[in-house]
């Protein structure tokens, strides 16, 4: 009669022989393998292998959406693709994006005070602007009614750190562009010329997120035009080893390194009128120094895999 020690080591292989089998078949494709080591994952609480899971499991025909487990963000999968950009010395080159998923809305008010209660964050005392950091609130405390708002009056910087938090990142003005416009669609909806029963816009605040579902993009995205602008990473749109660095760039260092610059924001928001129909294409983008904290941008994060 085996020993107790070596009937737990027997289990112990059983164990280990099914898991290889599950990754084998979730690498082949399998759609209730890839949902086992999920639920897997979620009981252990890797927050990163759930991440990249979740992604694998939309792109194998499961569900599209999943939610971050940090910070309950809803991420919508987008599939690989190509999109066209401008080049600096070139006019116009196609590039090739893989998969990822963003956020299917800029992060809320509520989100952002979740990530300051966790985390303690408040900006460093040396950051310019700072009398504007999220000067829309009651001190530390969302305003009633605010909850659900995107959040604003927050810089690059701020941004920056609730990804670092939230285990996400900011996307590339490239990777925007592609969530926005999908098929090449002028705007995120399609062809229809932008108006207020369409998109927030022509107001004078922002609105609940996903109060304009006529807003939703060829893969699910909503917002994108009207509500608030989207802060990008600061780097050139189209550069490739810069979306790749992106994802792996520590806050503290892109902080010194963007220190005084500039990075692009998308999309049109709430202040724009539907005269101005050319500054709320998916293909419009406009630069803000990193530093600025205003009442028209937020942030909406994605998720590059490695």
């Amino acid at each position: 009669m085996p020993s107790s020690s070596s009937a737990k080591e027997e289990r112990m292989t059983e164990h280990g022989h099914a898991r290889l089998a599950l990754e084998r078949h979730a690498e082949e494709g399998d759609v209730e393998a890839i949902r086992l080591l999920l639920v897997l994952a979620r009981r252990s609480e890797n927050y990163e292998t759930q991440r990249r899971l979740a992604l694998r499991l939309a792109l194998a025909g499961g569900e599209k959406l999943w939610r971050n487990p940090i910070d309950g963000l809803e991420m919508i999968c987008i599939p690989p693709g190509s999109v066209s950009v401008s080049m600096p010395r070139r006019k116009v080159t196609r590039l090739e994006l893989p998969a990822f998923s963003m956020a299917r809305h800029p992060v809320t008010n509520a989100q952002f005070a979740a990530f300051m209660e966790a985390t303690g964050y408040r900006p460093p005392r040396e950051h310019l602007h700072n009398h504007r950091f999220l000067s829309h609130w009651e001190g530390d405390s969302v305003p009633d009614g605010l909850a659900e708002h995107p959040v604003v009056f927050v810089s690059v910087y701020d941004a920056l750190q609730y990804c670092e938090w939230a285990g996400l990142s900011l996307p590339s003005a490239t990777h925007w562009e592609y969530a926005a416009s999908g098929d090449g669609r002028p705007y995120p909806w399609g062809n229809a010329a932008p108006s207020a029963v369409l998109c927030a816009i022509q107001g004078s605040s922002t609105v609940p997120v996903g109060s304009f579902p006529r807003t939703r993009t060829a893969f699910g995205c909503q917002d994108m035009i009207g509500n608030v602008s989207d802060w990008c990473w600061p780097t050139k749109a189209g550069v490739v080893d810069g979306e790749v660095e992106a994802q792996r760039l520590d806050v503290e260092a892109a902080v010194r390194r963007f220190e005084r610059s500039f990075a692009e924001v998308r999309g049109s928001n709430f202040m724009r009128s539907w005269t101005q129909n050319a500054s709320m294409s998916c293909q419009h983008g406009r630069q803000l120094r990193v530093e600025r904290r205003n009442e028209w941008v937020s942030f909406r994060p994605v998720y590059l895999p490695s």
